[in-house]
């Protein structure tokens, strides 16, 4: 039996000591101060981060920036590459307008005044201490008024324009440039200040400046704004009536001396969080040289153009490998990395993917490791960076991952068949954007744990060996496991992590086990729950979201589907470990069955804020609207729904995907409106004659609907409602 692979670890240091012998292994943490051996240097004033209470700061010359988020939450030490703020006004704690020029509507006025309370609230009180701000108050104004911020682009590259707002109410204007083919980003009032961010912007002119606009009868307060030659918006730096350069921060670690580091064999490991990513150069995670140049390295580096994760192995001054997992990296969501070497032969593993390669030579005179950047410091990452690990023996991926991974880390386990193994590998084109979907959901709702979302789905497979003797799940006469099972515990142990959650679909094959009387209703949910058993008993109490079958137009499997849909909501109500998934009902079909890449995107969204909530984010709108109940009056039914993230939904006419059951005969639904937010109206073709009436919402294959024509709700990301019968 598969053993759960243990990855807590000690948040600030485990040593791996052999009996009598020299410490083999290191973390290193960065989350409030330099380990012992780590050096940090930057050569400016200008630089800023959140401190522990959460406030925006300003950092001194030469002191590492531990950021946090506005909640004081540990984010790392904070790593950027050199980068100028273009802006000529000053933007913190201002006294003048100086370098600002009004235009448009004549009736508006620019000033300085004071907005304390309102810098308090978002904590930027730290930083602006004199608690000035710019106000451009364009409230008897009838028409646009605009400001434009002195400094210019000077080229034609791609530049992010950024400021702090807050507005009176509604929206209140845009964030935009001068110049022509300018985008605009809307700002909203009435909430405290908010940084807005328009990214990587290309100018037409090389004169162009940051350009704040007021919508006619709105007032703006703004500050802390920025113009730097980025694709993505850095950290604030600050300026005083002229461009400012915040400089390089540079990290490095001594490995000279060092027991627990060896040329010959060892590994590195990493965890971080990428900011953006660079369009024209690599951005360095961790290398490790002599000190002065890149003859001999081992490192990673994130890809230019695709922005996944590189490795590679230089030795004499030549590449001898270079490793890439096709891991694609967010903006803003933590991730772990690792390489391990010995004898010829690296292998590199992120993001539940490991990726071996050989080499001729090994490095050698490796003395120094550069932590966000490569030798003396160039190509920077930028992003923060929590910990590294460090050791002088080699590792399987899935002690690397191990190594990596720390118990709040969440990795969720894909199993089933093709409509999870979609996200992966997509039907339509092999995309793998549903999985990638899925990361930056729940990363994003996680920011400071490590999401890995690995592949352990078998195509076609079917939950028991009555369905497919070959591609199964479950043995139920043996009470063994099958070839997928199987394949699905290999697929984890390769990732290098243990599962923290499963999400789960299986039952298309299934179904048509059980229309050609193969498999019975009763095997195939005793083969589920043996699986979700099985599952239970390797890794733990962990949770199972069951994604439900959805529907096809070719099988021909009437009936079968519609038994497989109604055991899954059994599984659902029975089982307190398994959750209800995403309905994948209303997707448009790339074929027969499998949705189209932007359907397994959408998929992939709801099953991630699905995940989100069941490791304690708070997010609105992760099931879909309810059908709660209906009553009946003549060849009249009036249906109740209520609302998940929602407050109404469409179409409100033309509805379909109802269906009404007199016993076992179905009345047709010959209309079905919108009667209010919660009320949708049936019209039967005739009424009920006697027997058990039952109201379904998706009902077996579904194989005619049309998709426009399916109820969903007005949440973001729109839900459909939930197939069920009451």
């Amino acid at each position: 039996m598969l053993i759960n692979l243990g990855r807590g670890m000690s948040p600030q240091k485990r040593g791996n000591v052999v009996s009598g012998g020299p410490q083999l292994d290191e973390t290193l943490t960065f989350l409030a101060s330099l380990p012992t051996g780590v050096t940090y240097t930057r050569a400016d004033s200008v630089a800023t981060r959140r401190n522990a209470s959460g406030k925006l700061e300003a950092v001194a010359s030469g002191s590492p920036r531990f950021d946090h988020d506005a909640l004081g939450n540990a984010l790392g030490i904070l790593i950027e590459g050199s980068v100028t703020n273009k802006c000529t006004n000053t933007n913190v704690n201002p006294t003048a307008t100086t370098n600002i020029t009004k235009g448009g509507d004549a009736a508006s006025t620019l000033s300085v005044v004071d907005d304390t309370a309102a810098l308090a609230t978002a904590k930027l009180d730290a930083l602006c201490t004199n608690g000035m701000v710019f106000k451009l108050d364009n409230s008897a104004g009838t028409g646009t008024a605009y400001v434009d911020i002195g400094g210019q682009t000077g080229n034609t590259n791609p530049h992010t324009f950024s400021v702090w707002v807050r507005g009176n109410s509604g929206t209140i204007g845009a964030l935009t440039r001068s110049g022509t083919g300018a985008n605009t980003l809307n700002m909203t009032g009435g909430l405290p200040y908010q940084r807005y961010v328009l990214a990587n912007e290309t100018p037409n002119i090389t004169a162009v400046q940051m350009r704040i606009r007021a919508n006619a009868g709105k007032v703006i307060w703004f500050i802390l704004n920025q113009l730097e030659e980025m694709p993505f918006a850095t950290s604030e730096i600050i300026i005083n009536g002229a461009a400012a350069t915040r400089s390089t921060d540079r990290v490095t670690y001594a490995l000279s001396g060092k027991t627990w580091f060896n040329n010959a064999q060892g590994y590195f490991g990493i965890r971080y969080r990428p900011r953006g990513f660079m369009p024209s150069t690599y951005q360095y995670l961790l290398v490790a040289d002599n000190g002065s140049n890149s003859d001999n390295t081992i490192g990673f580096r994130l890809n230019t153009t695709s922005n996944d994760l590189g490795a590679y192995v230089r030795a004499g001054a030549a590449t001898q490998n270079a490793n890439s997992n096709n891991d694609a990296h967010i903006a803003a969501i933590m991730n772990s990395a690792g390489i391990t070497w010995q004898a010829g032969q690296s292998i590199m593993l992120s993001g539940g993917k490991a990726n071996t390669k050989t080499y001729a030579s090994n490095p050698t005179g490796m003395t120094t490791l550069n932590i966000g950047s490569r030798t003396a410091g160039a190509d920077p990452f930028f992003g923060h960076v929590t910990k590294v690990v460090i050791g002088a023996q080699s590792k399987t991926p899935a002690t690397l991952g191990a190594r990596l991974h720390e118990t709040s880390d969440i990795a969720v386990i894909g199993g089933g068949q093709s409509l999870v193994r979609g996200f992966f590998n997509s039907n339509q084109s092999g995309s793998e954007a549903g999985k990638q979907k899925f990361r930056e959901v729940l990363g994003l709702a996680h920011p400071r744990k490590v999401v890995t979302f690995v592949d352990g789905a078998t195509g076609g497979s079917a939950s028991t060996n009555t369905t497919d003797g070959a591609n199964y799940w479950w043995h139920l006469a043996n009470s063994a496991r099958g070839p997928a099972l199987n394949t699905f515990y290999s697929n984890i142990t390769n990732a290098g992590i243990t599962p923290t959650a499963v999400l789960f679909e299986l039952g298309e094959t299934d179904s048509g086990g059980i229309k050609n009387s193969l498999t019975t209703r009763a095997q195939y949910k005793n083969a589920m729950q043996a699986i979700f058993t099985d599952i239970r008993n390797s890794f733990g109490d962990i949770p199972i979201v069951l994604q439900k079958i959805g529907r096809r137009t070719g099988f021909e499997f009437n009936g079968a589907v519609q038994v497989v849909r109604d055991v899954q909501e059994e599984l659902i109500d029975e089982l307190a470990y398994v959750h209800r998934g995403s309905e994948t009902y209303d997707t448009t079909l790339f074929d027969e069955v499998h949705p189209d890449d932007a359907g397994f995107v959408a998929i992939a969204e709801r099953n991630a804020r699905k995940m989100a909530n069941l490791f304690g984010a708070t997010l609105g709108g992760v099931e879909g609207p309810l059908m709660t109940g209906w009553t009946r009056s003549g060849t009249t039914v009036t249906v109740t729904i209520a609302h998940d993230g929602g407050t109404d939904f469409t179409p409100t006419t033309g509805i379909q995907g109802f269906h009404f059951f007199d016993g076992l005969t179905e009345i047709a639904v010959t209309a079905a409106v919108r009667t209010s937010a919660t009320v949708v109206t049936l019209t039967l073709a005739s009424a009920p004659t006697g027997g058990t009436q039952t109201l379904n919402y998706i009902y077996d294959e579904e194989a005619s609907v049309t998709v426009s024509s399916l109820l969903r709700d007005n949440a973001s990301p729109s839900m459909p409602l939930k197939a069920r019968f009451i």
